[in-house]
């Protein structure tokens, strides 16, 4: 979801709430994927880490003070990620990834790292890869 997008201050000037943000937000991802899956790609991932996060009371409260409620967050999240994957047309082999693991201090140093590496290399990694969603 988009909730580091979100903004009581600035949002409320497009959107009368943040699951309203939401909303638009699957849409466009939905037509992404639409877009993924005529050209074939069959797998697709999506990172939604904030459904792992609830847990802790210290999120919640931090979601409070954006102007977010927390309980519905699991729920209605959970509804927009599976509506952003009802594409027609997709195959019967179409997986659909959803990861709610945190990304550690560790795991980003490794991504940045990763980043430098020549372009030659980061083609062919890219090749091998498939759709990611974040």
């Amino acid at each position: 979801m988009m909730q580091v997008l979100w903004s009581p201050e600035h949002s409320t000037a497009a959107y009368a709430d943040a699951f309203e943000m939401f909303g638009d937000a699957a849409d466009f991802l939905r037509e992404e994927i639409r877009a993924l899956v005529q050209l074939g790609c069959e797998y697709v991932q999506i990172d939604a880490p904030q459904l792992a996060i609830l847990v802790d009371e210290s999120v919640r409260q931090a979601f409070r003070e954006r102007g977010i409620a927390p309980e519905p967050v699991l729920g209605d999240g959970i509804e927009i990620i599976n509506s952003v994957i009802d594409v027609p047309g997709r195959s019967t082999d179409f997986i659909c990834a959803a990861v709610i693991a945190r990304v550690t201090g560790w795991r980003r140093a490794a991504m940045r790292r990763s980043r430098r590496r020549s372009s030659a290399s980061a083609a062919r990694r890219a090749l091998r890869r498939t759709c990611w969603i974040r």
